[in-house]
């Protein structure tokens, strides 16, 4: 009976985490040049295209947005990084040929480039799991 309790909150905890994991856009593309495939600076992307998502795997996971000038051709970036990615790039990109121009982080989902949560899969798992006994 103990071994199957434990089972069931180590495995509450595992989709606890799944479903709330933070989910980010992942693309680049150079700013000004219009691609109906890959626009990233106005995210106008069809609806099958969730390949642009990506779930984040860091602990200190956030969205990042930051625009690169290139040797004067300006492009945006999306993706899941560590934290403190802002001064990982404002050290490497601080010369004449490479300048980082912006750099944006969220964790909150608000409007930076995060995805909104699923919590649908962890409310019926847990419903099932929960009450499974009385169906029995």
């Amino acid at each position: 009976m103990c071994w199957s309790r434990a089972c069931f909150w180590i495995f509450l905890a595992s989709w606890f985490q799944a479903c709330f994991s933070l989910e980010c856009y992942t693309c680049s593309s150079q700013i000004g040049v219009p691609d109906v495939y890959n626009d990233c600076e106005y995210f106008r992307y069809a609806e099958w295209e969730h390949h642009k998502i990506s779930q984040c795997i860091y602990e200190d996971s956030v969205c990042a947005k930051y625009i690169v000038d290139h040797s004067g051709l300006r492009w945006v970036h999306r993706s899941c990084q560590h934290h403190d990615i802002c001064s990982v790039l404002s050290a490497r990109y601080s010369n004449d040929m490479n300048m980082l121009l912006e750099c944006d982080t969220c964790a909150d989902g608000n409007l930076c480039n995060s995805a909104p949560l699923h919590v649908a899969g962890f409310l019926a798992t847990s419903l099932v799991l929960l009450c499974g006994k009385f169906l029995v």
